[in-house]
C-alpha cells in the first residue's frame, strides 16, 4: 500500500522544485516577454459590432418594437425557423424571442453601425469599416469578435443588394 501511495504522489508531483513565482521564467533567452506584455495586433483594435440601425444582436422582439415600431408584416421563415419582421428599409430576423440577424435594405437612407453613421454603398461601408476581413463572390464580410457585417453586392455589376449583421456562428 505504501509503495503505491509513493508511486501515485511520484507521478503526480511537479518535474520542478522551482518556486511558484520562478516555474516558467526563462534564463536563457531575455527576449520572451509574457503574452499580456506584447503588442495587440492591428485587428485586436477594431471596434466590435454592438448595433446596425440602433439594433442589437441581444435585442428582444419587445425591444425592437420598442425601438422601430410595429413592422409593416411579420413572415415566418421556414428555412431559419424564425419569424421576420418587415420594415420598409429592412428586415428583422426573431429567433426563439431574439434578435438573430438585421438585414438593410440597399434602398435604406443609410448605414449605421455603432454610432457611425454612412451611406448605402459599398465604398462608403469601406471607408468607415476599412479593409474587409474576408471578400467573398457576393460580397464583403466585416468580422468583430463573433459578430459580422456582410455587404451583399451583385457578383455581375458590383452593385450593393443589402446589408447583413449576424453572428457569425448561427449559421
Amino acid at each position: 500500500m505504501l509503495r503505491m501511495l509513493v508511486l501515485m504522489l511520484a507521478l503526480t508531483a511537479p518535474f520542478s522544485v522551482q518556486p511558484v513565482t520562478m516555474q516558467g521564467a526563462s534564463t536563457l533567452n531575455p527576449s520572451v516577454e509574457p503574452a499580456a506584455e506584447r503588442a495587440s495586433l492591428a485587428s485586436d483594435k477594431k471596434v466590435t459590432f454592438d448595433t446596425v440601425n440602433d439594433i442589437s444582436l441581444y435585442d428582444t422582439a419587445e425591444d425592437l418594437v420598442d425601438k422601430c415600431g410595429q413592422p409593416v408584416n411579420i413572415e415566418h421563415n421556414r428555412l431559419l425557423g424564425s419569424e421576420e419582421y418587415i420594415y420598409e428599409d429592412m428586415r428583422v430576423g426573431i429567433n426563439n424571442g431574439i434578435v438573430h440577424y438585421v438585414q438593410v435594405d440597399k434602398n435604406a437612407s443609410y448605414l449605421k453601425v455603432n454610432n457611425e453613421y454612412m451611406e448605402m454603398n459599398p465604398s462608403s461601408i469601406r471607408a468607415t469599416l476599412g479593409e474587409p476581413d474576408f471578400v467573398a463572390q457576393d460580397g464583403e464580410v466585416y468580422v468583430r469578435d463573433h459578430h459580422a457585417v456582410k455587404v451583399y453586392m451583385n457578383p455581375d455589376n458590383g452593385r450593393l443588394q443589402h446589408v447583413e449583421f449576424f453572428d457569425e456562428f448561427s449559421f
